[in-house]
């Protein structure tokens, strides 16, 4: 008896249809052909579930626009749909409701999106877009990716071929090496290179800032894709060149000033030796929230040498921001990364 299932007569023209995307989980992660299987109450999986960690990101499988963000936390948690230019819909559901190492229920929205995600948001393939969790009706069954797609005409069909076929969620650096998306653009500043020169600079201040390594660019949490690469004579509308030096004007191409009085400040050298958590003071605190200061991290204006829940929070958005465990805490791996800033 040949039995075939109601998903496979929902959708028969795009059977093993494969469309191009990002996959949208940034870091290991398992997942299996679930789309179409019977849920609680009856209801059809209209999914792919990607089992990840929480707090893992996801990222965007195409260019395009967010059309629908939850908040507050729903029934079926955190959720964002993205729409690309074609009108395909790609859904990402359960994403984390916890305070990071916590299974609290209550991170709120800032522990399920990534900063500036909201509706309307326009992203890019690969942009962070928010983490994996198990937000919903999902805080049994294990954090997870509910990943949809929806074609133009309001279908669902099974991403699984897409999935198998996905392009990693990385790029190649300008140093030459594999690593994970980072979509942060340098606030009032531009970051360029020249065709003929593989050096990556910062426009900012006024000035052009030589990143003189990728461990840097990382650290900064600049993106790869928002390097723009020029011809060396290249001139803008106004006339004036490409090579900026100190107390000149940095223009965009269409002849614009860039804004650089919020451009990152520059960072000072130290070294930190121990552990630093709530509760800490002295000097390396005083330290600590300088430096994270200048990365954009640590927002109150004084800095008071006391590791409270200020500082925590900034750590562990740096920490977010370049692949360590967010617990908030200074030990030995983000240490290792403030020394080497």
């Amino acid at each position: 008896l040949l039995t075939i299932s109601s998903a496979a007569l929902a959708t028969p023209a795009h059977a093993g249809f494969v469309r191009e995307i990002i996959f949208p989980v940034n870091g290991p992660h398992s997942f299996s052909d679930d789309f179409g299987d019977t849920r609680s109450g009856g209801r059809e999986h209209l999914a792919n579930d990607i089992l990840a960690d929480k707090m893992t990101p996801v990222v965007a499988a195409k260019d395009g626009i967010i059309r629908y963000i939850v908040i507050p936390e729903a029934s079926w948690g955190y959720a964002l749909y993205l729409e690309d230019a074609d009108g395909w819909q790609y859904r990402y559901l359960h994403l984390n409701n916890d305070t990071p190492g916590t299974d609290d229920h209550d991170g709120g929205p800032e522990n399920a999106y990534a900063p500036g995600i909201e509706r309307g948001s326009r992203v890019v393939a690969g942009q962070h877009l928010g983490w994996v969790g198990d937000s919903g009706n999902a805080e049994s069954t294990g954090s997870h990716l509910h990943f949809e797609m929806w074609t133009p005409d309001h279908t669902a069909i099974n991403p699984y071929e897409s999935l198998l076929a996905a392009t990693p969620p990385s790029l190649l650096s300008p140093w030459g090496e594999i690593v994970k998306t980072k979509l942060v653009v340098p606030i009032g500043g531009a970051l360029i290179k020249y065709a003929s020169d593989p050096k990556v600079y910062l426009l900012a201040n006024n000035t052009k800032y030589h990143i003189a390594n990728e461990f840097t660019f990382n650290a900064l949490n600049f993106s790869w894709l928002a390097i723009r690469t020029i011809p060396t004579n290249e001139q803008y509308r106004s006339g004036v060149p490409l090579n900026f030096v100190h107390g000149s004007i940095a223009l965009y191409a269409d002849g614009t000033p860039i804004d650089t009085s919020d451009a990152p400040a520059s960072i000072a050298s130290y070294t930190f030796t121990r552990d630093l958590a709530l509760g800490s003071t002295g000097t390396e605190v005083s330290e600590l929230q300088r430096l994270l200061k200048a990365l954009g991290f640590f927002a109150y204006p004084t800095i008071t040498g006391y590791y409270g829940t200020l500082t925590r929070d900034a750590v562990i958005t740096f920490q977010k921001a370049n692949g360590i465990s967010p617990v908030g805490i200074v030990g030995p791996q983000t240490r290792n990364l403030l020394n080497a800033l």
